[in-house]
């Protein structure tokens, strides 16, 4: 700051232009600022002189203290260069008391190491000191460890010997029940040894302890083999309480003893089941199950006082003979697979999910959580293992431990499930014969379709029958009942491959119902194509309409039950697999089916209306004098109708309530009809006013008849009112309809009136070729359509003149649009040409438009 301020205070004895200022970074400036704060303008940066002294001296009469300003600033810079002189000499006497500071620091670090010499050297003497002292304590309390480990071993040996002679004397007088509490003590004790195993003596006392425990092992298995000459114990022989002691004796002995003994016993009571059902059939499954019942029963009532519950013997039992009456059936499977169908397959899946459920009753272990993968198991999660769990994986131990000694290698089999359960555990083996299960349902839906097709009417006629009533086809109850029944099965296969296949099969026989059932007998089947695109005549008796109403609502009812099964299918498939499961096509089929169908009954009813409209157009609208009452056309029309429709709404719904088909019949009816009706009125030539008011009377029957069409001949405590979306639709056709006849009402001999009421009624946009046919439908001729052509390209040109940029482009694109014919194009052109001229040279106010 004392350098920036001298050097501002020079500057302002120098040439201000010319005097470079001292400038620092603004990290430096900031810094500055943050440790010397100050608020004297020269202390800034971007200090100004001019600017400074222009503030002190805004006017000549601040002049006047110019000298006082002055001497305050010399006096400053004298201050200044003094404490830059005491700054310099400060920083001088800093450097030498520095060095010296630094040799004080030296020599206190010599100092101090010399001192840590001497405490080291001194706490070296202490040690030595202490360890001269502590020398004989520690030999006496390495001679005492050693004194009591000698007593004590000394203490197990006695106790050893003594227990291996009592035991041995235990074993000979057939006490096992000491004889287990003896063992265990003596394996207790023996374990204190396990570290001295290289002494002679010892290795003495370890041939001893196994000698006496194969003596004692020889003689429980000799006690069991003459206990047990057959799968039931002689009672002459056998002493339960005392085979439960020697089962006792086992638990302590070496495990592969109780293994081996678990093995011989298991062996003993399935040896009769092995040898009897080798070959048994699949059609006599529920043979074997009976066998294990009253198998079951038999050691419930022998055996079960005789082995420890800990064991879990009946539960390792029951799992046993799973295992082999799975693999039984997998060797079946492969020598008898000629011999099975789905009526045996069924049966055996039934009976052994039947039996997996009875075992899981019996040992109290819950079913698996429903949707829960069976094909994926996990054999470590073991957490929170229940009993059953136990059970489960003591067998597993024992088994894999019988197979590693035998060297037997498990079967392909897919094995159940590892967590106690015994579902799956005999089901596992029909995933080898899914396929048998899946061609039988494909041929038994293929035969049903095939049947439905020959049988149809046979059960059109049944559908009839007062005490079968059904607004159906039996066939597709029967369809969707054999599929309802394949579905629920196959969840007794436990498999997610199996709803897989079963879809595919679902997929191809319901479109082929849709497209080899219904579809083909549909009434006019051969030529539907033609009546629905070409609208070729077509009337359906009543029979054909039930027919048809019949196919159509057997469609709407494969289409919810379709719906539904994709649901239930995507619901039991694999997760990654449910993308896949799509019945759309099949839903589109039967929907096709019903459009068929409704299009059909539109086409009918359209061909008996159609002659009604033909009676319209051959009447002589200019020879009716008077108004009277409607019609004979629309008496016509309206018993068509009152004679179709509800028909069709009986046929299609038994219940009071239309069925959604009936209200599209209604929609599509309209839809095309009021359409032809428009059609054959531009036909009509020579309306009269009396004739046009004879067809707007007409065509306010035609109206209602129409807008009633989805209550006509219901009563009138059923009826419902009708869409609105139809109610507007209606009264939009039958509008313009009422609209053109009312202005064939109006009087043409004032050609601006009838234009106005031609643009009032019609509304815009107005179409040339609209106001061309309602001249021509009042039989004027051309000499007295002149006029009023030209008043309507007057009044339009008139209410174009802020929209209309090229008239005569405009009126070519839309003739041009339109479906006249060659000459009739010309000469249209020929008048737009000169309404066209006609329009630029009309002016509006004084201005063209």
């Amino acid at each position: 700051r004392h350098v920036r301020r001298f050097s501002k205070m020079a500057a302002e004895e120098a040439d201000l232009d010319k005097f470079d200022f001292v400038r620092y970074d603004p990290e430096v400036e900031a810094a500055i600022d943050e440790v010397f704060p100050s608020d004297d303008p020269m202390d800034r940066p971007d200090f100004d002189p001019i600017k400074y002294i222009n503030e002190y001296f805004p006017s000549e009469q601040s002049l006047g203290s110019l000298d006082q300003f002055v001497q305050k600033l010399r006096t400053k810079v004298k201050h200044l260069d003094e404490d830059i002189q005491n700054s310099i000499r400060s920083q001088t006497r800093a450097g030498h008391d520095g060095r010296q500071a630094l040799q004080d620091a030296q020599n206190g670090m010599t100092e101090l190491f010399v001192r840590i010499r001497d405490i080291r050297s001194k706490a070296e003497m202490s040690e030595k000191m202490v360890q001269e002292i502590t020398r004989d304590i520690k030999s006496l309390d390495i001679a005492k460890g050693h004194l009591t480990e000698s007593i004590l071993s000394l203490n197990h040996l006695n106790m050893l010997v003594n227990s291996i002679d009592s035991l041995n004397e235990m074993a000979k007088a057939g006490s096992y029940a000491e004889a287990a509490n003896m063992l265990r003590a003596i394996v207790e004790v023996f374990e204190f040894f396990s570290k001295h195993t290289d002494s002679d003596r010892i290795k003495e006392f370890a041939a001893k302890i196994d000698s006496v425990k194969s003596m004692i092992a020889s003689k429980i298995i000799g006690e069991f083999r003459r206990a047990f000459p057959t799968a039931v114990p002689d009672p002459e022989r056998c002493q339960p309480s005392q085979l439960l002691q020697a089962c006792a004796v086992l638990d302590v002995l070496d495990p592969s003893i109780k293994r081996e003994q678990i093995e011989w016993f298991m062996g003993l009571q399935l040896r009769d089941y092995v040898d009897q059902y080798a070959s048994v059939t699949v059609d006599k499954i529920d043979r074997r199950y009976s066998w294990f019942r009253k198998a079951l029963q038999a050691y419930d009532d022998n055996c079960a006082a005789i082995f420890p519950p800990e064991w879990k013997i009946a539960g390792l039992f029951a799992h046993r003979f799973c295992d082999i009456t799975r693999d039984q059936l997998a060797a079946v499977f492969v020598t008898r697979r000629a011999d099975l169908d789905l009526k045996v397959l069924m049966f055996a899946v039934k009976k052994s999910t039947e039996f997996e459920q009875y075992l899981n009753k019996r040992f109290n272990i819950p079913e698996p959580a429903k949707g829960a993968n069976l094909l994926s198991p996990n054999p470590e999660d073991s957490a929170g293992a229940s009993e059953a769990d136990n059970i489960r994986r003591a067998y597993l131990k024992h088994k894999q431990a019988v197979d590693k000694e035998k060297k037997i290698q498990a079967p392909e089999v897919p094995k159940p499930l590892a967590d106690g359960t015994f579902t799956r555990a005999i089901l596992a083996v029909f995933e080898k014969v899914v396929d048998i299960y899946i061609d039988a349902v494909d041929r038994q839906l293929d035969a049903l379709v095939a049947d439905a097709n020959k049988n149809f009417k046979a059960d059109l006629e049944r559908s009839k029958n007062p005490d079968e009533l059904s607004d159906t086809i039996s066939s597709s109850a029967n369809l969707l009942a054999v599929i309802k029944e394949r579905f629920k099965e196959a969840g007794q296969f436990g498999s997610t491959k199996v709803y897989e296949d079963l879809y595919r099969q679902f997929k191809k026989h319901l479109k082929g119902y849709a497209t080899r059932v219904l579809n083909p007998n549909l009434p006019r089947f051969a030529s539907l194509q033609v009546i629905l695109v070409q609208n070729e005549n077509v009337k359906l008796t009543n029979d054909e309409v039930v027919v048809v109403c019949r196919i159509l609502n057997t469609a709407e009812y494969c289409v919810e039950l379709t719906e539904q099964l994709q649901t239930k299918l995507k619901a039991q498939v694999a997760p990654e697999a449910s993308e896949s499961i799509n019945l759309s096509e099949e839903i589109d089929s039967f929907t096709e089916v019903a459009q068929n169908a409704i299009g059909l009954l539109v086409r009918s009813l359209e061909c008996q209306c159609d002659v009604a409209l033909q009676a319209m157009a051959k009447i002589r609208w200019d020879a009716i004098e008077e108004v009277g009452d409607a019609s004979p056309y629309v008496t016509s029309l309206s018993k068509a109708v009152t004679s179709v429709v509800p028909h069709v709404r009986t046929s299609l719904s038994q219940s009071d309530k239309p069925s959604k088909y009936f209200t599209s019949f209604c929609i599509k009816f309209a839809n095309s009809f009021l359409p032809r009706v428009l059609t054959t009125l531009y036909k009509l030539r020579n309306i009269s006013g009396v004739g046009a008011e004879q067809l707007l009377l007409d065509f306010q029957s035609i109206k209602p008849l129409i807008m009633d069409l989805p209550i006509v001949g219901m009563d009138s405590a059923k009826q419902t009112p009708a869409p609105a979306s139809y109610t507007r639709m209606v009264t939009s056709n039958m509008s313009k309809a009422e609209k053109i006849v009312k202005l064939l009402m109006s009087p043409h001999e004032s050609p601006r009136l009838f234009v106005e009421d031609f643009i009032k009624l019609i509304g815009p946009p107005v179409e040339e070729q609209d106001f061309q046919r309602v001249l021509e439908m009042k039989g004027l001729r051309k000499a007295e359509q002149a006029p009023l052509l030209e008043a309507f390209h007057a009044q339009v040109g008139a209410q174009a003149k802020d929209g209309i940029a090229a008239p005569q482009a405009s009126m070519k694109a839309r003739v041009s649009a339109s479906s006249l014919t060659a000459a009739a194009a010309t000469k249209t052109r020929k008048l737009l040409d000169s309404f066209a001229s006609t329009v630029n040279n009309v002016s509006i106010g004084g201005k063209k438009p």
